[in-house]
């Protein structure tokens, strides 16, 4: 008896209040469950967020080295749902279009505000758009955002919504915002009899200094001049 619980985005009422966020490629694993008297034994889990067909494998062992095998399969889905459309990463000062696909599966036309909120972004025009939507269509909303100057190792953040009245989706998703520039590697020589050495740094016109790092790393020799 192998029951899996609604996943992060299944909670009655308002089912878009919390963004979907908690996407996995495995839903649950267990290494060993062990039968009652009568040869059974059940289990729960929490699914993720991923809407998705799930394919759920169980394998039974007895003491005499007898073993079998069963397969299901579970589908999670909504009335509605977001696709986000997002690139895998992006560079400072960047000017983007963000949105989502929303597929409408509810069975009837219907109208949708979509929204968006950003975290290290910003937007370069209205958060919300309403659109319209046939049955078992699908239309692509998009918003215009300029990538915003960060900190090192901040990622920007997009949390996307489409309201339906009586359906709605929302998902989080995440993704990296690199500086606008080249590294660039310089190998130095010298010798010294002293206890120190100076080498001077000259430092390129227009150098970001809250992006910019130095790493300096130095070895002995053997060889002689």
């Amino acid at each position: 008896d192998l029951k899996g619980a609604k996943g992060g985005s299944g909670k009655g009422g308002n089912e878009f209040a919390e963004p979907r966020g908690d996407f996995k490629d495995t839903a649950f694993w267990k290494d060993s469950l062990v039968t009652n008297a009568s040869g059974k034994v059940s289990t729960s889990f929490v699914l993720p967020d991923n809407l998705t067909t799930w394919n759920l494998e169980v394998i039974g062992a007895t003491k005499d080295s007898l073993f079998g095998s069963v397969n299901k399969t579970v589908t999670t889905q909504k009335a509605v749902t977001l696709r986000p459309v997002l690139p895998r990463f992006a560079l400072k000062g960047d000017k983007l279009s963000l949105g989502a696909i929303v597929h409408n599966f509810t069975g009837k036309k219907g109208n949708f505000e979509v929204g968006m909120e950003v975290k290290n972004l910003k937007l370069d025009g209205s958060a919300n758009k309403n659109v319209t939507i046939a049955a078992d269509g699908s239309e692509k909303v998009m918003f215009d955002v300029t990538v915003a100057q960060v900190a090192k190792g901040e990622l920007a953040e997009v949390v996307l919504s489409a309201d339906g009245g009586l359906a709605g989706d929302s998902v989080i998703q995440k993704f990296p915002i690199y500086p606008y520039s080249t590294p660039e590697t310089v190998a130095l020589s010298s010798f010294t009899d002293d206890v120190s050495y100076t080498e001077k740094i000259a430092l390129p016109k227009g150098v970001d200094s809250e992006q910019g790092e130095l790493s300096i790393t130095t070895g002995a020799t053997l060889a002689t001049y």
